[in-house]
């Protein structure tokens, strides 16, 4: 996805779930206020602890949300693709700081929608408001099974659950354009942890592992390992 496929107009963002539920010319106004923020690798777009006034929406790369604890050591809340809103919560909690860092794993293009403007529009009409609401208890329904997905599930349901949620290209590859380690913190498990998944997985001819092309060669297998 880039900015030619997920340009800043109306019809391409009312497929975002954050802004499915305004009308296309609500949509305008806030484009009309849009931040486009471009990011080489390893750069940050805010840091823990930032005031929040930007919901955001990555249009191109991928970015990893992440906190520190106070030894110093991280921990990725999320990995956010192509077509993912963010910040969205907290930006709408009055003068709340981001909970968390976001740093470009790639080259990354991010469109930036003011906040307050946003709420004015909630506030101006009582039903777009309700309509907002319903779209965010589905999120929130979306965000509990992920939660039970890290706490309930191994780490080989973890891993297998991801790869199944990744783009593919169209030979069928699926690119894991992300450190090991930062996978195995977004999974909630240890690195060598998960090497030995990987090489279980691979051995299985569930998948074929080459540096960070990774094709999956028996899907149908990979899903068992959710049913299990």
């Amino acid at each position: 996805m880039t900015e030619t496929e997920y340009p800043l107009t109306p019809e391409a963002l009312q497929r975002v779930w954050l802004f499915e539920a305004l009308d296309h010319s609500r949509i305008a106004a806030l484009i009309s206020h849009t931040q486009t923020t471009r990011l080489k690798r390893g750069e940050s777009l805010f840091q823990q602890g930032d005031r929040c006034d930007r919901i955001y929406l990555l249009v191109e790369g991928q970015l990893k949300l992440y906190r520190l604890a106070m030894n110093g050591e991280e921990k990725v809340v999320d990995l956010i693709q192509p077509g993912q809103s963010f910040a969205e919560a907290v930006a709408f909690l009055d003068g709340s700081r981001m909970p968390v860092a976001a740093t470009a794993l790639s080259a990354s293009t991010v469109y930036g929608f003011d906040s307050a403007q946003f709420l004015r529009m909630l506030r101006d009409d009582p039903d777009l408001c309700f309509r907002v609401m319903a779209v965010f208890s589905r999120r929130l329904h979306q965000l509990l099974t992920q939660v039970e997905d890290l706490t309930l599930h191994n780490g080989t349901y973890r891993l297998a659950n991801f790869l199944l949620s990744q783009p593919q290209a169209e030979n069928g590859d699926v690119v894991l354009d992300v450190p090991k380690y930062v996978l195995a913190s977004r999974l909630s498990i240890k690195p060598e942890t998960l090497s030995r998944i990987f090489a279980h997985l691979r051995d299985e001819g569930v998948i074929n592992v080459d540096g960070d092309h990774l094709r999956i060669l028996d899907r149908p297998g990979l899903r068992q390992i959710l049913n299990n």
